[in-house]
């Protein structure tokens, strides 16, 4: 049973439409020196200098996409491919992957028991500190107390169980299925997240 908490951010699983999950690549895609550390499976929103940021737990703006990997050249002069953005990384070429927001499946633990009756259900994440060793997310979808509900304006929607050995409906730490419910606008009409969240699908 999923009785311990082992957070890994948001992991991409299938393409609902049945398409093929690509990722997106951005050149110069994070600013030098931001100041978050941005682990693999961390949600992501751009600003409008066309750079991404950590998206906050409840946060304002949509969500763009789900944080990858990125490659740098640190200060020294070093090439660096890592699985997370060290904050306040002082850093040139800096090359950002990312999974766009819309119409991907993505795996996510939760923070506390989720029951079959969740389904539909909408709810924030939780921010968590990235592992410096495996540069994975913490993150995790909040406890069945604190979802908004079925039509409830939040940034993700459960839409099934993850199907693996021991994970199930009501586990103490269950592992949900969701899609991005609240979708910003990176990808839709206009540049960057500046609209406040409620692209809802």
């Amino acid at each position: 049973m999923s009785t311990v908490s082992t957070p890994y951010g948001f992991k991409p699983l299938y393409h609902r439409l049945g398409g093929t999950i690509r990722l997106l690549r951005y050149k110069d895609g994070i600013a030098s020196a931001y100041g978050s550390s941005i682990g693999k499976g961390c949600p992501i929103y751009f600003l409008s200098d066309g750079t991404i940021a950590l998206l906050a737990a409840g946060g304002s703006s949509g969500c763009d996409g789900i944080f990858s990997h990125c490659s740098y050249t640190d200060a020294s002069g070093t090439r660096h491919v890592s699985n997370y953005w060290p904050a306040s990384t002082t850093a040139t070429n800096i090359d950002v992957w990312i999974y766009p927001a819309q119409d991907i499946v993505f795996a996510v633990q939760s923070a506390g028991a989720i029951p079959k009756t969740a389904i539909g259900d909408n709810g924030d994440h939780v921010a968590g500190t990235v592992n410096t060793r495996t540069g994975l997310s913490a993150d995790t979808l909040v406890g069945p107390g604190s979802l908004a509900g079925d039509g409830a304006l939040a940034m993700f929607k459960i839409v099934g169980l993850v199907e693996k050995p021991g994970n199930t409906w009501g586990d103490t730490y269950t592992e949900v299925q969701v899609l991005v419910n609240e979708v910003g606008n990176a990808f839709l009409t206009t540049k960057g997240s500046g609209e406040t969240a409620g692209n809802a699908i």
